[in-house]
């Protein structure tokens, strides 16, 4: 997970919540599709969760209620209560549905745009095996049993996105300077022209932040 700034609730939500009996659930479809835009253009086009990249296409998404529909009726319509996922293995078996999918109606303690939720963000960190954890208990149980972030085929792709980072400083002759491990962390966290995030991008902001942090104690 990275933090994700979110804009103010689009016109449409305001006017379908200005409805009686208005619910999520009947939300206009044109009204819907707004949402999902304006969701994937703050997220970069990754998911809320995992960090793989999500096309605008509400077959391949899900609009997620971080408090589940269920549970918090109250916040069915809640901009600030709305993130987008990808389907997570949606129809596969537990073990190998991942974020929004395997929480269902699961309790979450992070949220990615929450500002006061940004030092359990903070708490994360990678291994060279891709494997996401945090030093917060709470925190990681979510990630693991409830988000199920350390899915194999998710595993697998943040290693490969570190790797091939790792291959291409290896390339280079010489040691990487302070302003080029500067330079490269603020293009990983940056969205590109086309209003997108590199795909697992947390997996290298954490390992350049690391190599920053060597360098200017050194």
């Amino acid at each position: 997970m990275i933090p994700i700034e979110k804009k103010s609730e689009p016109n449409e939500l305001i006017f379908h919540k200005k409805q009686i009996q208005a619910t999520f659930q009947n939300l206009p479809t044109a009204t819907k599709n707004t949402i999902r835009t304006q969701l994937i253009e703050e997220q970069g086009y990754l998911c809320a969760y995992c960090m793989q990249r999500i096309e605008n296409d509400g077959q391949k998404t899900k609009i997620e209620h971080w408090q589940c529909q269920d549970n918090y009726p109250e916040q069915q319509l809640d901009y600030s209560n709305i993130l987008l996922a990808c389907m997570g293995n949606e129809g596969c078996d537990s073990e190998d549905q991942h974020c929004d999918t395997r929480k269902a109606k699961q309790e979450l303690h992070c949220h990615p745009a929450k500002r006061e939720h940004q030092y359990l963000l903070n708490t994360l960190s990678y291994l060279s095996n891709g494997e996401i954890k945090s030093s917060d208990i709470t925190l990681n149980g979510d990630l693991n049993d409830v988000l199920n972030l350390n899915y194999a085929r998710l595993k697998d792709n943040r290693k490969a996105v570190l790797n091939a980072l790792m291959k291409s400083l290896n390339q280079q002759f010489g040691s990487r300077t302070l302003i080029e491990f500067q330079n490269l962390l603020n293009k990983w966290q940056r969205k590109d022209k086309t209003g997108k995030y590199q795909a697992y991008c947390g997996v290298v902001i954490y390992y350049l932040r690391k190599k920053l942090n060597r360098h200017q104690r050194a």
